[in-house]
């Protein structure tokens, strides 16, 4: 069950974003949440030059810094903006090349409760799927 409405999960990841200092490169800025359901979270995170490696692709931190927090947005939807979420395990696939510019992410619900285990799959516009991952996140109380 969602405990909170897109709006209030907008506004939380803002609020995340601002009180961790977000720096230039940072992905947080450019992550717009699409749509969000009981199992799914869907986003769009758009890739600038500042996260590629030469050859002009996306690099693998600012790809795990995007399913990190599809990740994290969707263990927040299911336990309320009074929580927040620490990753306690992160593991990605990168099955082929990610390529700049608007990315899609889709980030599924696999198991809710104490632990939060989600799926994240992410590619770009006109590409199959690029990164699968798999994250487990534990729930605290904000204090």
């Amino acid at each position: 069950m969602l405990r909170c409405t897109i709006d209030e999960l907008r506004e939380r990841f803002a609020q995340s974003a601002a009180a961790s200092g977000a720096q230039h490169g940072d992905t947080s800025n450019s992550i717009s949440i699409i749509t969000l359901n009981e199992r799914q979270l869907t986003l769009s995170a758009h890739v600038d030059v500042s996260g590629l490696r030469p050859g002009g692709v996306v690099s693998g931190p600012t790809i795990m810094a995007i399913v990190d927090s599809a990740g994290w947005l969707l263990t927040i939807a299911h336990n309320g903006t009074e929580y927040d979420a620490v990753t306690t395990d992160l593991s990605v696939q990168f099955l082929r090349p990610c390529q700049p510019g608007e990315l899609k992410v889709t980030a599924t619900a696999l198991r809710i409760g104490r632990r939060c285990i989600i799926g994240v799959g992410l590619g770009g516009s006109e590409q199959e799927t690029a990164v699968n991952s798999v994250i487990t996140f534990a729930p605290v109380k904000r204090i």
